[in-house]
């Protein structure tokens, strides 16, 4: 989710009023663009996501497997 937001204002800031892009530098942007987009996805996955989970979601009880009331095994 946050890679478009970033290319985008990546792009912006490094307008070049109508001038194409060198082969090279545009690789280099590329790689940071992406670099940079794993990067913030994973901060927030870690930071954000994983402990709303833990916040959100209850917590399962360990299974225990209890047979029913009179029946007998074998």
């Amino acid at each position: 989710m946050v890679h478009v937001a970033l290319v985008q204002n990546v792009l912006r800031l490094l307008e070049r009023h109508g001038v194409g892009w060198d082969p090279l530098p545009a690789l280099g942007v590329i790689a940071a663009s992406v670099a940079g987009s794993l990067l913030v996805a994973w901060m927030l996955f870690t930071f954000v996501e994983k402990p709303a989970m833990r916040l959100l979601t209850r917590r399962r009880r360990s299974a225990t497997h209890t047979s029913p009331a009179g029946a007998r095994l074998g």
